[in-house]
């Protein structure tokens, strides 16, 4: 991997499906080598899914979970889905956004996410990249139509469901 196929990797341009990614993560190129570690690490399914996301997130500036899980899902398309910032707000706005043990990683909670993301896509019968897919159609469809959530609903929410969680 070149610091260019990882720069590709980010670009809507050049991956044909996620935008928004080189937003932050540009950053983590600026050292190659420990971003090709934290990769290798990410991938390496000999390593728990929540250490070696934890791990990997830990070791990349400006690389959130959304690149993470982009990664593994090209790299694993059959075992990983995406959680970002249209996943989350579809699933929860179908009740099916999980609750979390108080002070999960972020790994933690990816392995949380992903089993329901795996489930869901069984029960459809879709592939990981189709649910993906079918996600960012709902949000383009309730933009659209003026269903979608404002700033300010999403930080309501966000502060309850904080709340909750913290109550259990």
């Amino acid at each position: 991997m070149t610091k260019q196929d990882y720069l590709d990797f980010l670009s809507i341009k050049h991956n044909h499906h996620w935008t928004g990614l080189e937003r932050l993560g540009c950053s983590a190129a600026n050292d190659i080598n420990n971003l090709k570690s934290a990769v290798t690490i990410l991938v390496d399914e000999s390593i728990p899914l929540s250490s070696r996301f934890d791990r990997a997130l830990s070791m990349l500036s400006g690389v959130g979970p959304a690149t993470l899980t982009h990664i593994l899902l090209v790299a694993f398309p059959d075992r990983y889905g995406v959680w970002n910032g249209t996943s989350e707000p579809e699933m929860r706005d179908r009740g099916l956004w999980p609750t979390f043990p108080h002070g999960a990683s972020s790994g933690e909670k990816y392995e949380i996410v992903n089993s329901v993301l795996l489930t869901l896509a069984a029960d459809l019968n879709i592939h990981l990249w189709t649910l993906d897919a079918l996600w960012w159609e709902s949000k383009l469809e309730r933009e659209n139509t003026g269903h979608y959530k404002d700033a300010r609903f999403k930080a309501i929410w966000s502060m309850a469901d904080q709340a909750e969680q913290t109550a259990r």
